[in-house]
């Protein structure tokens, strides 16, 4: 149960994250090189990168270090065609595989990467409705001018045409709203802040019920921006913060866990003295309150980074479209 907890919660995590990034965000230091190679149209035809995961677990203080992968969108024609260069190290069998996904058909397909064959362990046709179940395509990214730098007055239309309710914040601020039901029941709320100072959404927010999970997604986005030659101007996401808080209910509730008594409690700085015939057969650190530990709840944080971004360097060959 635990485990479907978990997976459920990446999952919305990286549908925040599609969120966050089909638009743009605000500044921060470290900003990383963009390089732009020249294309026919003049535009961005391609979108590539390495990404960088660190995950930690608010309750208890983990952290993880995902394996980098390479992705890679291809807008051509108003298709979105993607490619995710996975490692071995993510999988038992230690193969590498990639994931290819057509946003525009809404299909999927795994390859492995040595004789770039379909996988044979995975049901294509149950990836592609995993995935495009889990998140929800608000519509966001202009296919034929993407990354492009948005007015207030641009961004305000494209969400009232979208069915968002649009409101003013501030002087250059405009906050987005819609609320989405799902065949369960359930519904799922979209927040989108957009800052005309940077011409892109800075923060998104999504809650809603998962599987018999209350969840609460908050993405910030930091950006950076690059002049193409016909003078528009771009702005690139290189870096995505996301806290994913989250809560099971009803039947996937499980019982309060109850910490062991400690028979004392050292001071700071003082060691444990044992008798001749104790010994320690188990070291840990007990959670902080009063013994117990709510499993329902979780708080994850998760940062994207994004490296050697690359735009228009792909040719349509490196998504494979005659193998899938």
């Amino acid at each position: 149960m635990k485990l479907k907890y978990r997976v459920a919660l990446v999952f919305v995590g990286i549908a925040a994250l599609l969120v966050a990034t089909g638009c743009a965000g605000r500044n921060a230091a470290a900003r990383p090189v963009v390089r732009v190679h020249s294309s026919r149209s003049g535009g961005v035809e391609t979108l590539s990168y390495t990404m960088r995961v660190n995950i930690t677990d608010q309750i208890n203080g983990d952290t993880a270090n995902v394996p980098d992968v390479r992705v890679a969108f291809r807008f051509k024609n108003g298709t979105v065609v993607s490619r995710v260069d996975i490692p071995g190290s993510y999988f038992p069998d230690g193969q590498a595989r990639i994931l290819l996904t057509d946003q525009s058909r809404r299909r999927s397909a795994v390859l492995l990467r040595h004789g770039l064959r379909p996988d044979p362990a995975l049901d294509s046709d149950s990836l592609s409705r995993v995935l495009f179940a889990t998140s929800f395509n608000l519509g966001l990214l202009e296919t034929s001018k993407p990354f492009e730098r948005l007015t207030a007055s641009d961004f305000s239309s494209r969400m009232r045409s979208l069915a968002f309710d649009v409101a003013q914040s501030g002087e250059n601020r405009v906050i987005a709203t819609r609320t989405i039901a799902d065949a369960q029941g359930g519904a799922r709320k979209f927040t989108l802040m957009f800052d005309d100072s940077a011409g892109a959404v800075v923060e998104a927010t999504e809650e809603g019920n998962l599987q018999g999970i209350n969840y609460k997604s908050e993405s910030q986005v930091s950006y950076t921006s690059k002049t193409l030659d016909d003078g528009s101007e771009l702005v690139i996401p290189y870096e995505v913060n996301t806290t994913v808080s989250g809560s099971l209910q009803g039947d996937e509730a499980l019982p309060t866990v109850e910490m062991p008594t400690a028979d004392a409690v050292l001071a700071e700085g003082e060691e444990l003295q044992l008798a001749e015939d104790e010994y320690v057969a188990n070291e840990f650190t007990a959670a902080p309150g009063e013994g117990s530990v709510d499993p329902n709840v979780q708080i994850q944080s998760t940062q994207v980074r994004m490296e050697d971004i690359q735009i228009n360097q792909e040719s349509d060959d490196y998504f494979l479209l005659d193998r899938w």
